[in-house]
């Protein structure tokens, strides 16, 4: 039976071609259909797990919780712009901080430190944006006079990307509060 014959280019011998161009182009057909594997894999997941049909499944919102939600129509396109928004700030804010980023902090092979100077004025312009977002949220916690938790909603199902369903009405309160913050156009609020 044998291994299966390699494709591509031969020279007279039958050995593969050695020209630079031509294991260029083999290396980079290797490379789609490794990219191609992995994409079909992840897709038949999102499928299987999430009744998706395979146009749903290949949207990029269908890769995360609040992703989902909006597909779903829990969430409007605004709300869920306002949170991809505030999960790049909080992910920034921590990044300036030193502090451990997500799931990495329990990773005993990164490597620790920063690269290169610290730029102090961006660093400032981060943290002003991130706290005048975080009082907007306070805002609308004290709105609610604490019969929700926004800031644990936002931490778990936007920052952690964790389905906690128990937490979507919050999570659109401090999407309705986001949006309002970051001046997104609300549709419909939820």
């Amino acid at each position: 039976m044998g291994r299966k014959r390699k494709i591509g280019a031969r020279e007279k011998s039958g050995k593969l071609s050695r020209n630079p161009a031509e294991v260029a182009k083999r290396r980079k057909l290797a490379w789609d259909a490794a990219q191609q594997d992995a994409v079909s894999v992840a897709l038949e997941a999102r499928q299987r797990l999430f009744g998706y049909s395979e146009e749903n499944a290949r949207d990029q919102k269908a890769g995360s919780f609040i992703g989902r939600l909006c597909i779903a129509g829990t969430l409007t396109r605004s709300q869920y712009e306002a949170l991809v928004m505030w999960e790049e700030s909080a992910r920034l804010n921590r990044m300036i901080g030193g502090g451990p980023t997500g799931d990495s902090a329990q990773d005993p092979n990164r490597v620790a430190g920063r690269a290169g100077e610290e730029n102090v004025q961006r660093s400032a312009a981060i943290r002003q944006r991130h706290r005048s977002a975080e009082l907007a949220i306070q805002e609308k916690q004290n709105e609610l006079r604490g019969t929700a938790v926004l800031f644990a909603a936002l931490y778990e199902c936007v920052e952690r990307d964790r389905g906690h369903y128990h937490l979507v009405g919050d999570v659109r309160h401090a999407a309705n509060a986001l949006v309002r913050h970051y001046g997104l156009g609300m549709e419909k609020a939820a």
